[in-house]
């Protein structure tokens, strides 16, 4: 399922308006039985939440807030164990701008899989977390909550540094065609 909600309009304490909206991807674990097969579309699903609007130079952050001043926060998630399988896309942005965002959110969701230095921007950030989380148990604890809640097992680095290739990781993009469920 691939849709835009309407934005949900609110006001703060002081009067400001922001308005939230989110494009989300579902998978229903109906279609895919297999847990390995599952857990590695969770993998991608993830990398791709990361590239597409995981920090301050990702292409959702750069083209809608930094390049037209449209949202205050935009980014984009992998809510494994919240929902399931919901690959989402959130911004804090007034109404009026929303049509143009989506604009935009379509052009980046078009484009940002092909480039190369980013996935592998995205890959060592994924390991330099893992690392983290090998020397702080608080995170180690919330990766096996994780795994109790949802069945999604982490992979280690070894999979990252070694079996998700960048070609690897497009070729399973395109078969599973995660994108465009």
């Amino acid at each position: 399922v691939h849709g835009y909600n309407k934005p949900c309009v609110k006001k703060d304490e002081i009067g400001l308006g922001s308005a939230c909206y989110r494009s989300g991807f579902v998978f229903p674990h109906a279609f895919h039985k297999n847990v390995e097969e599952r857990n590695l579309i969770r993998c991608i699903l993830s990398v791709c939440a990361d590239m597409l609007g995981g920090s301050q130079c990702s292409p959702l952050y750069e083209e809608v807030r930094e390049k037209k001043g449209y949202a205050y926060s935009m980014g984009a998630g992998y809510m494994a164990g919240t929902r399931d399988d919901l690959f989402g896309i959130v911004g804090q942005l007034s109404p009026e701008y929303v049509n143009s965002t989506m604009s935009i959110i379509d052009h980046c969701l078009n484009t940002f899989l092909y480039d190369e230095s980013l996935f592998n921007f995205t890959i060592d950030k994924i390991c330099n977390s893992l690392d983290w989380s090998d020397v702080t148990p608080e995170l180690k604890v919330a990766e096996k909550q994780l795994n109790f809640l949802s069945g999604f097992e982490m992979q280690g680095k070894d999979f990252y540094r070694d079996e998700l290739t960048y070609d690897r990781f497009l070729s399973l993009v395109k078969r599973y065609d995660v994108l465009n469920p």
